[in-house]
């Protein structure tokens, strides 16, 4: 028998049981297997069960004619979510969800994004550090955190109207992308220990190219393309390295140690004002800020 599920960010509160109000009020508890067996019987086509969290629950699933399985969680913004224990990251007790939210995959992968370099002899004496798309989600957490543990940033936005706030969460320089210079050459100037890179294409190609010699790259977005045009030259000569960032795949006890840095030491300092609440039905009007490139900082979605 499969064991019962747990919730294991809650405290003393471990248990389904006492969770039933909670859940009682999102979910039909009549739903069940004779649920599936109805819909089987009106529909010949193939079936896929989504939310399956155990081994036995697939078997049932196979005797009642489904032909395949979905373990794979949507989240979106459902108001509860049921997921294996093992998915879960114990919240920091210095941290809120409210926090934890505002962060969200966007600080987490920024935090990683640090580490993988300061793994990789990244430290503030060694030189600048520059990070493009800014105000984004993952840019604006790696110029606050940076700035923070003493780097000196150099932040690249086409915003022109986030100079001063991508100053204040403590970039040295702001570079307006649209006046960025990036010749094709093999190499350029060696001007930056460190980048942390968030729009691939040729961006990213123009970092490869004024690295110092030891520098570190973090590829973590494509926003601006998913080829990379550049040559191995910056490697063999300069020994630059390019390290990708995958935040789904990392594991779990650098997840862990990662979100208690953020809750802790590198608690982005300047990051609250820049994160604006909305209701779940302000949503639709929302995105299309975001779908236009007009969004600045963290937006927070209230489910309640």
């Amino acid at each position: 028998k499969a064991p019962n599920p747990t919730f294991v960010n809650y405290g003393a509160r471990t248990s389904v049981g006492a969770f039933g109000p909670v859940m009682a009020e999102q979910l039909d508890p009549d739903i069940g297997w004779k649920d599936v067996e109805w819909v089987r019987g009106l529909w010949q086509g193939p079936m896929i069960l989504k939310g399956l969290l155990d081994p036995q629950e697939a078997r049932e699933a196979q005797a009642r004619g489904v032909e395949a399985v979905g373990v794979a969680h949507h989240g979106g913004y459902a108001q509860m979510a049921r997921v294996p224990a093992r998915w879960c990251v114990p919240m920091p007790a210095e941290m809120s969800t409210h926090e934890a939210m505002s962060l969200g995959t966007a600080g987490f992968t920024a935090a990683q994004a640090i580490c993988r370099m300061q793994h990789d002899g990244l430290s503030p004496e060694k030189g600048p550090v520059i990070v493009n798309g800014a105000t984004g989600g993952v840019g604006m957490v790696a110029v606050d955190v940076l700035a923070k543990l003493g780097y000196e940033v150099h932040a690249v936005t086409a915003k022109e109207k986030d100079v001063d706030l991508l100053k204040g969460m403590g970039a040295a320089q702001v570079i307006l992308r649209q006046t960025l210079e990036m010749p094709e050459k093999p190499l350029l100037g060696e001007v930056y220990a460190g980048a942390v890179d968030n729009l691939g294409g040729p961006m990213l190609a123009h970092f490869t190219r004024v690295m110092k010699s030891g520098g570190t790259i973090a590829a973590v977005g494509l926003a601006a393309g998913w080829e990379l045009h550049t040559t191995v030259m910056p490697f063999i000569l300069r020994g630059v390295s390019l390290l990708g960032i995958d935040s789904v795949n990392c594991p779990m006890s650098l997840r862990t140690a990662l979100w208690n840095k953020l809750a802790r030491e590198w608690r982005p300092p300047n990051l609250a004002p820049q994160v604006k609440t909305v209701k779940f039905a302000e949503m639709p009007s929302t995105f299309d800020a975001y779908v236009k490139g007009q969004v600045t900082g963290r937006t927070v979605v209230d489910l309640r």
